[in-house]
């Protein structure tokens, strides 16, 4: 129920993304021209610098929440694409862990993809040695080893990328200092 619940949350974020940002940024620069909005000591330039810089924050209201769920909700995913009966269920639980990695791209969480990239480096580490064959829990291991792997490979490049682009976007707003 979680990693089907994600999907709804991810696809809301990814909504935000490529529809919304846009035309309420622009409406709330809009609302300030005409001095219908006063949010000055409410955090206004956070949340331009959230809509500026494209951080998805889905239902949370915030991109760090919503990073923080989905890190609890891919591995679950992983595992349960891994894990799958049929084809069907790898498919589908494959593509709710890969939209979630894509939603926590989208973040622009730092933390976030730091704790990814050591996250899958653990995993891949502890795969490193087929499971005993007493052991064995039916799970099969390429796959995880090839999941976790093509995380930490675009978690690493795509975040990389992300991070360049981010620091060189300009922000609307700029700090204010206290007296």
């Amino acid at each position: 129920f979680l990693v089907a619940a994600s999907v709804i949350v991810c696809l809301d974020g990814l909504t935000q993304y490529f529809v919304t940002f846009g035309p309420t940024l622009d409406y709330l620069h809009q609302l300030r021209q005409t001095g219908q909005l006063h949010l000055e000591g409410w955090g206004l330039g956070i949340i331009e610098d959230f809509f500026q810089r494209g951080r998805i924050f889905s239902v949370f209201g915030w991109p760090n929440l919503l990073a923080g769920f989905l890190l609890l909700i891919i591995p679950l995913a992983v595992v349960l694409s891994t894990g799958a009966a049929n084809r069907l269920g790898q498919v589908a639980w494959g593509g709710a862990a890969g939209l979630a990695v894509t939603c926590l791209l989208l973040t622009l969480s730092l933390g976030a993809w730091i704790a990814t990239i050591l996250t899958a480096s653990v995993v891949l580490w502890l795969l490193r040695r087929p499971a005993p064959a007493a052991g064995r829990t039916g799970l099969a291991l390429g796959p995880a080893r090839l999941l976790a792997g093509g995380l930490l490979i675009s978690v690493a490049l795509l975040g990389t990328s992300i991070i360049i682009s981010r620091r060189a976007a300009p922000t609307s707003s700029s700090p204010t200092t206290r007296a």
